[in-house]
């Protein structure tokens, strides 16, 4: 991450509460056309888009093979706001544009339809105070300019103006209108928004609550556009004239849609339509989930895990509780909120009734006793209660993970569970993949805002994504050809020079296959970190491979002895654990996909498991509080 506290503070010491409006200037691009800012675009009401680059600049290159200003271009330009492209350094040549001068990254020109301008001097920039490239600026029809890296007085400093926060055309055109009001698009507005429909009437009625978190879609004419609800139930789409099918998807099987899936007929621009959907209850009931995760575990040293608990029911759950289970080798530091009692290794934290959509958090400081040897296997969980009483076949109420302990590692990596088995780590069709983002701020100033993309396979299904627990708040949207964003706004995250600690960062997900996939099939993923003014580190790349063959996917080695017995059966399990190995601790039962199904205090070295499973192959996992571990594959006949 690069050094950018001189630019900065010279932002800050040229910022000014009043701009007036950006003096005019007329320049001619690459085809010879002239472009004056006022005649041409300003005194006709169009807004207009300045990206200011060096032909030699790796994250000017980078920005521009992104393709994200020219699909902006392609959406809207011409409709209300017009893009220039400004090379800004007076010493580069047209041949630089063109990809055969020596001070280019290359062709700048090929798959461009935005007009490119390359004047004779940097004059024009030199006079704005460019800081740094790329530099964008965001001019509105009445001449006010917004930019964050151009420090004339007569240009709002605003950081929200900045290449790494505009993934796709919608959030840039987010950025244009909130700074410039409602611009005249010549396009059609498709506005959604998402209520609780109290009264169950499939009508929206003042005073009803909008909800977050509901998928919503708009396809057709060559365009497939995923929007999430916000805070607000909004989203919003513009498109040009066409049909196109607009559909609403719930995050889980508790709630349908009332509406029917509209279909858009554009004959024109221009128009504006908005949709209520009505989301009711399938039944009253609760369902509380709960997540908890680490971003790693250090011998020694302090480490954090982060649970998160959300009710995805219709019904408030009553007095919840969510209790986290630490492994032997975990020392207990403190957590924020407080558990309200400590019994052993188990953590008991009330967190009083949880509503409908309702979350919560909590922070627990642990320490990796000196004890364990490095690279030894540790896991936690945590579990709420009440279980839910909803009539769902995969209820979350319990959620384990198990790590390794670390000396050091990559600080900004991806990272997935299940690792899949062999060198392409092979995983069964229709299982679960669940990933972990880690980011570190490992510059010399404190990271203001984080911004985390990560575009999704196709070989997933994005309908079944779920959010799990993070490191910090965020904002969270879907972008256009399945990208995730998450959005860390005033993080404020320090550098690890001034405190290693708190310079750290990270998110989960879980999300499922598509269906059936046939063997062979890879599914990548990797993620691009922005930290404020760089440009993005790019995290490893994940790949699983599905391979139907496998029959188990290891993840932990055996470190104790027992028998299960007998395998096949119908009812009863019979356990039995030998007397060396044997300690406190706890069993837990999975699905073959790993979906967890119980989890059981160990009462003596033999015991029974009585059980009602369906028919099929489960897995039986014992830990001890030694923090020895085994598996076993068990048979329901």
């Amino acid at each position: 991450m690069k050094n950018n506290f001189l630019l900065f503070i010279l932002s800050l010491a040229f910022t000014s509460s009043y701009a007036q409006q950006i003096p005019d200037f007329t320049l001619t691009d690459l085809n010879g056309q002239e472009h004056s800012l006022y005649e041409d675009y300003l005194d006709n009401g169009m807004a207009v888009v300045i990206n200011i680059s060096a032909t030699w600049s790796g994250p000017d290159w980078q920005w521009h093979t992104s393709g994200v200003l020219e699909s902006f271009y392609q959406n809207y330009g011409g409709n209300g706001i017009q893009v220039l492209h400004l090379e800004g350094d007076g010493i580069t040549t047209d041949d630089d544009l063109y990809g055969t001068g020596n001070q280019t990254q290359g062709n700048w020109v090929d798959g461009t339809s935005y007009p490119i301008l390359n004047p004779a001097t940097n004059d024009l920039v030199a006079s704005w105070g460019l800081q740094f490239y790329p530099t964008m600026m965001i001019i509105c029809p009445d001449g006010t300019a917004y930019a964050d890296g151009l420090t004339a007085p007569f240009i709002n400093q605003d950081q929200g103006v900045f290449y790494a926060e505009f993934p796709n055309s919608e959030a840039l055109l987010d950025k244009i209108t909130s700074l410039c009001g409602e611009i005249d698009l010549n396009l059609n507005e498709v506005v959604a928004q998402v209520y609780l429909d109290a009264n169950n009437n499939c009508t929206y009625d003042a005073g009803e609550q909008f909800v977050p978190g509901f998928l919503g879609n708009v396809s057709g004419n060559g365009l497939d556009l995923n929007r999430i609800s916000s805070q607000s139930g909004s989203m919003r789409w513009f498109v040009d004239a066409g049909t196109y099918d607009l559909t609403m998807q719930s995050p889980n099987t508790n709630w349908f849609f009332c509406n029917d899936a509209e279909t858009l007929d554009f004959t024109g621009t221009e128009d504006s339509l908005h949709f209520y959907f009505g989301v009711q209850a399938v039944q009253d009931c609760y369902d509380p989930t709960v997540d908890i995760s680490s971003p790693f575990l250090l011998r020694c040293f302090e480490s954090d895990l982060y649970v998160t608990y959300c009710n995805e029911g219709t019904v408030t759950a009553p007095a919840a509780t969510v209790e986290v289970t630490l492994g032997s080798m975990f020392i207990f530091l403190n957590a924020n909120p407080a558990p309200t009692s400590i019994n052993g290794h188990v953590l008991t934290f009330e967190v009083g009734d949880l509503d409908p959509f309702a979350c919560g958090n909590i922070h627990i400081a642990v320490e990796v006793s000196c004890d364990a040897e490095l690279g030894d296997v540790h896991c936690y969980s945590a579990q709420i209660f009440p279980t839910t009483n909803c009539d769902i076949t995969a209820p979350i109420t319990l959620a384990e993970e198990c790590q390794e302990n670390v000396g050091s590692y990559d600080p900004n990596d991806k990272r997935a569970w299940p690792k899949g088995v062999g060198a392409t780590n092979d995983v069964l069709p229709n299982e679960e993949l669940r990933y972990q983002v880690r980011f570190q701020n490992t510059g010399t100033f404190m990271a203001i805002n984080v911004v985390v993309l990560d575009t999704l396979s196709e070989n997933v299904d994005l309908a079944s994504l779920r959010l799990g627990t993070s490191s910090h708040e965020y904002t969270f949207d879907i972008l256009d050809e399945r990208v995730l964003r998450w959005t860390y706004e005033n993080i404020m995250l320090p550098d690890s020079n001034s405190n290693e600690p708190a310079s750290h960062g990270f998110f989960n997900y879980t999300i499922k296959q598509q269906p059936d996939l046939l063997n062979g099939t890879t599914i990548e993923n990797s993620a691009a970190i922005y930290f404020d003014f760089n440009e993005p580190v790019i995290t490893n790349t994940y790949t699983h491979t599905i391979n139907d063959m496998i029959v188990n996917v290891p993840v932990i080695p055996e470190q104790l002895d027992f028998k299960v017995f007998p395998n096949p059966n119908k009812r009863v399990f019979n356990v039995i654990i030998d007397e060396d190995d044997f300690g406190n601790g706890y069993y837990q039962l999975t699905d073959i996909h790993g979906k967890l199904l119980r989890t059981t205090q160990i009462p003596s070295s033999q015991f029974q498991i009585q059980h009602e499973l369906l028919p099929g192959l489960y897995i039986l996992k014992l830990i001890n509080d030694d923090g020895k571990v085994a598996e076993r594959k068990i048979v329901v006949q």
